[in-house]
């Protein structure tokens, strides 16, 4: 599978001073001997990381349910029960196939069956309903999926006076009573976790659409992470109005479960967990490339927020900066890169002559160690191709 991904630019700025010693290595030029002068510090050939808490997946629970709501958003008599009417819109069905049914129920509710909806990954049941003197909800019922994706709970809705279509958005029971959290499932990894969403939703009919902006929680376990649908603070998604960043879903064709537009942004934590070692970021002799780069074990954690803008189903750009306090130095000891470079040896990627000359100027380095500086290019990357394989973009396309 593809991962459809542009590189992002990198938003934190990064100076380092750089110290210098000048060792004798060999012989210089007026006895045929080579001067080699070293620093104990240099830039980093690359870095590999992980996420250790899960961001912006497939399986993130508002994204799962923001999916679930444009198929619901997008039929005539939700849309009419929403007020569209008082609009002059015409309303029409949006699917591609009629796959669904509907059913009045007791009161003001209408329920979606998506038995025959194999095709586009939906089955089990979805209740709407209009609460007397209340909110509308939308009630997930225990059995219903989106792609592999179960979520059982309700979302409420309640309208912005003055707004057309526009309403806030929040967890409650089947009765509209808020408070309640939605639990969502990846049933292909057996993970579950609580969602709960303070924010709006909007529906566009004009250009069928669904907006969405607002903080979302999901809790899987201990671990609870906060992003913003719309924004890269809650200030910015606290409007009334779709601000620039806002989520967006078209509904017609019914062809993709991911944004087509928009800004998720939330804290993650990288932990690096392997640096590239290039002499020749150490050495000023010719600035040549005259020593082959290896991977060194390290582990650091760096924490800041990322943000993933949406262009097309499944086609998002990324930034990450990093906070303030975070190190985004390493520091290695001359045993670990000794150790580093013997294994880098036995695989076969540095020749033995190589590696004895490697060896010795690596043993010159002053002190126990160096510094090794990780670029903001370099996490940006090692975050992107984290997400590369956690994000599953098969879920965006039906």
């Amino acid at each position: 599978m593809e991962t459809r991904m542009a590189r992002a630019s990198w938003v934190l700025c990064l100076a380092s001073l750089v110290a210098f010693s000048t060792l004798g290595c060999g012989e210089d030029e007026s006895s045929d001997e080579l001067v080699v002068q070293m620093n104990d510090s240099g830039a980093s050939a690359g870095v590999t990381a992980t996420v250790e808490e899960g961001w912006v997946q497939s399986d993130n629970p508002m994204a799962a349910v923001s999916a679930s709501l444009k198929v619901v958003l997008s039929d005539e008599e939700v849309l009419t029960m929403l007020g569209s009417g008082s609009g002059g819109d015409k309303i029409t069905r949006e699917f591609d196939k009629e796959c669904y049914t509907t059913a009045k129920g007791g009161g003001l509710s209408i329920g979606f069956d998506f038995t025959g909806c194999a095709e586009y990954g939906l089955e089990g049941t979805i209740t709407v309903t209009k609460i007397l003197t209340g909110p509308i909800v939308i009630t997930f019922n225990e059995g219903f999926e989106i792609k592999d994706i179960a979520i059982t709970g309700s979302l409420a809705l309640t309208h912005i006076t003055g707004e057309l279509l526009t309403f806030t958005a929040f967890n409650s029971d089947a009765e509209g009573e808020p408070g309640t959290a939605i639990t969502v499932e990846n049933t292909k990894k057996s993970t579950t976790a609580a969602t709960t969403y303070d924010g709006k939703v909007k529906v566009v009919v004009s250009s069928h659409q669904v907006l969405i902006w607002g903080v979302t929680e999901t809790t899987e376990g201990n671990v609870t992470n906060t992003y913003y649908f719309g924004g890269e603070s809650e200030e910015a998604v606290a409007v009334d109005d779709p601000p620039a960043g806002v989520v967006t879903y078209d509904y017609s064709p019914l062809d993709c479960y991911c944004p087509s537009t928009g800004v998720i942004s939330g804290a993650v934590n990288l932990n690096v967990t392997e640096v590239t070692f290039d002499l020749d970021n150490f050495t000023r002799q010719n600035n040549a490339d005259d020593y082959p780069a290896f991977s060194v074990p390290v582990s650091i954690d760096i924490t800041g927020s990322a943000t993933v803008t949406f262009s097309g189903c499944g086609e998002y750009s990324l930034a990450f900066e990093a906070d303030s306090e975070s190190s985004l130095d390493v520091s290695v000891s001359k045993d670990k890169l000794l150790a580093a470079l013997e294994t880098a040896k036995k695989e076969g990627k540095i020749k033995a002559a190589l590696y004895n000359t490697m060896k010795g100027i690596i043993n010159g380095f002053d002190g126990t160690g160096i510094t090794i500086e990780a670029s903001g290019e370099d996490l940006v990357n090692a975050l992107t191709e984290q997400l590369a394989k956690d994000y599953d973009v098969s879920f965006c396309e039906v």
